[in-house]
């Protein structure tokens, strides 16, 4: 399996070891991966010999009915600030127009009693602002977009 590349692999075992190293059993070969990130139930991201490899991993239900499903949308969230959490918006700071520049404060949101300032990563002109204090947010909420 090279990095980058797209693979399929029928495992008969799976396991996590130490909350981020996976044992994968291939065709009688244990490898041993780190885990680095999950970005869905199905998406992960491993290191595996000295490199990134993204992979999408299938119980034999999924597989079976995978070639039947449309391919999941994928959301350009490059000129989106979306929220990390659940949490109730303490304050906006920016507004429709303005230009921010990177690691600028744009919005407090408090969840479980800790205020979290959300900064900008970028450089830009605000487009629009979906949020007002005293809104609740649910994770992955829409906050703000830029042009």
């Amino acid at each position: 399996m090279a990095t980058g590349e797209s693979n399929i692999i029928k495992s008969s075992l799976f396991d996590f070891e130490y909350n981020s190293l996976v044992r994968l059993n291939v065709n009688d070969n244990s490898e041993i991966l780190q885990l680095l990130g999950q970005s869905n139930n199905l998406d992960y991201s491993f290191y595996f010999r000295n490199g990134k490899v993204d992979c999408t991993v299938y119980d034999e239900h999924q597989f079976k009915y995978k070639n039947h499903m449309a391919p999941p949308k994928k959301i350009d969230l490059g000129k989106s600030v979306i929220s990390p959490m659940p949490g109730s918006i303490i304050s906006v700071s920016v507004e429709p127009g303005q230009t921010v520049a990177e690691g600028q404060e744009l919005i407090v949101i408090e969840a479980m009693k800790m205020q979290n300032i959300i900064k900008s990563e970028r450089e830009g002109k605000i487009k629009s602002v979906s949020c007002k204090a005293g809104d609740s947010v649910t994770v992955d909420a829409l906050l703000i977009e830029f042009e």
